[in-house]
């Protein structure tokens, strides 16, 4: 803290009040060895600046705040000669810092309240102490003022927090109150006191209205959608309650958010599009024809690749199976050649067929796919092979024969 006096004496009984002197410390080690630790009252300890001019105190406040260390308290004398008087030296000093407690020294006739309070103002901010000081009084004018001090300091670190993280949200912000007057709490000096039809587009005032008088009468957050026709934005209100007798509106912008939404849905139609064409395609690509109650021809055209010929299977596994089928043919003459993977996997598949207990036929082999299946050797034993598929039908039907018995 600060004392400001042109009285030596007076600077050296405020500093043993609030400093702490010898016979403090006496009585502290008196009260540690009585009471022990944790026990006796701790008492406060100031650091003490003395200057004796109204002038030099203005420097010192003014460095103080400069380097981070304000001081929190101001001991004032009302007169002093040598320069400008006390009331005048604390105009200046909260000029320099105006959060700064202070305490007017004053005599009984030297000054009145009157007076003082005219030129001041802020009553809030100081304190009047008459002479001759009282030990107690001193000190309690200290502790309290310099607490109240650090509170109204916290306060305005939350206050100033407060308000960074209210500018950064890009929502807008509106206290609402039940007669409709709202004010803007991210303005950024001040909050804006303005009616709903000034903040919200026409058509979401009434909507904001209704969401109010809900839960002003105990409901629920109330959503709903605002869209500014001409900015073309969309957004989102949330009204909740924030108080007896007001709600917090909070407006934010969605347009992007929807429109990625309506995007990404938009996508996965597509492709779930893509994905059912496909799945048309490969089923067209892999037809199963009955020629006969138990013959079935499967005709292959085009490239074959690992996912087309796993269809295959299945479909022709599937068919065998379900229709009790005694023949399946395989008609290869729409594939001009296969890989040596391809080739494997052709056979493979004619051999489940047989493991289902019905006869493979291979038919209309080419000379790439033939030389293929050679330089693989693929063991095609039992399973039959014809020249084309007339081939493959003709035997079909002969293997059948007018009274064969199915199964």
């Amino acid at each position: 803290m600060l004392v400001i006096d042109d009285n030596v004496e007076i600077h050296r009984y405020l500093r043993e009040i609030l400093a702490g002197g010898e016979e403090d410390a006496e009585f502290d080690a008196m009260d540690l060895a009585l009471f022990g630790a944790g026990t006796a009252p701790v008492a406060m300890r100031f650091e003490v600046t003395s200057v004796y001019r109204g002038e030099d105190g203005i420097v010192a406040a003014r460095e103080a705040r400069e380097e981070g260390a304000p001081f929190s308290l101001a001991f004032v004398d009302v007169r002093m000669p040598a320069g400008m008087d006390g009331v005048e030296t604390l105009e200046r000093i909260w000029a320099e810092d105006p959060e700064m407690q202070a305490v007017i020294c004053t005599a009984h006739a030297e000054v009145s309240w009157n007076r003082i309070l005219s030129r001041l103002g802020a009553p809030q901010r100081f304190l009047v102490l008459k002479k001759p000081f009282d030990a107690v009084e001193v000190r309690q004018m200290a502790c309290a003022l310099t607490e109240k001090w650090w509170q109204e300091a916290t306060l305005r670190r939350g206050e100033a927090r407060t308000r960074a993280m209210l500018i950064a949200v890009p929502d807008t912000m509106l206290r609402i109150s039940a007669d409709g007057r709202c004010e803007d709490l991210r303005a950024v000096v001040g909050a804006q006191d303005r009616s709903l039809e000034e903040a919200l587009p026409e058509g979401a005032v009434e909507l904001a209205r209704q969401a109010v008088a809900t839960v002003l009468a105990g409901g629920p957050t109330q959503v709903f959608e605002v869209e500014r026709y001409a900015e073309g934005r969309l957004f989102e209100a949330r009204v909740a309650r924030a108080g007896e007798a007001d709600a917090l509106l909070l407006l934010r912008d969605v347009t992007d958010r929807r429109m990625a939404e309506l995007a990404a849905a938009q996508q996965q139609i597509h492709e779930e599009t893509i994905a059912a064409q496909a799945e048309m395609m490969m089923a067209l690509s892999t037809p199963l024809l009955p020629i006969h109650e138990d013959v079935v021809v499967m005709p292959l055209v085009g490239t074959l690749d690992p996912r087309r010929v796993d269809k295959i299977r299945e479909v022709l596994t599937q068919g065998v199976a379900e229709r009790g089928v005694s023949i399946a043919i395989l008609d290869l003459t729409g594939v001009l050649s296969l890989d040596a993977e391809m080739a494997h996997a052709i056979v493979s598949t004619a051999r489940a067929v047989r493991l289902l207990g019905a006869e493979s036929v291979l038919t209309g082999l080419g000379s790439s796919v033939a030389r293929t299946l050679v330089e693989q050797g693929a063991d095609l034993g039992g399973i039959r092979v014809h020249r084309d598929l007339g081939a493959g039908v003709a035997y079909a039907l002969r293997a059948r024969g007018p009274g064969r018995a199915r199964g």
